[in-house]
């Protein structure tokens, strides 16, 4: 009779530790992933509102600002609900620029 031992990595099985880490490397994909749009988004945004900060009132180009800054803030934070969250937030907020620019 062969018996088996089951290698222990702090208090779980091998296969056990390998899925864990599997999880954190997507998890850690994900808020990677998720800093890079944001990321992408903000530059974006910044070059749109200085390309057209004519056809934008001083109240739009400072709330979408703040809301650049929720995100940056997100990113230095490394806080990934806060950046998905925030994204959307920018993301609409961007459209809504791109549709007062186009009304002009």
């Amino acid at each position: 009779m062969k018996i088996g031992i089951n290698m222990v990595t702090g208090g779980l099985r091998q296969e056990e530790a390998e899925v864990q880490k599997e999880t954190i490397d997507k998890q850690h994909l994900t808020l990677e992933e998720a800093t890079t749009e944001a990321n992408h988004l903000i530059n974006t945004t910044y070059k749109f509102i200085d390309e057209h900060k004519e056809m934008l009132s001083a109240e739009e180009v400072k709330a979408t600002e703040q809301i650049m800054q929720q995100l940056f803030n997100g990113i230095v934070a490394r806080d990934k609900d806060q950046i998905l969250a925030v994204t959307e937030n920018l993301d609409e907020r961007s459209r809504r620029l791109a549709q007062l620019v186009a009304a002009h």
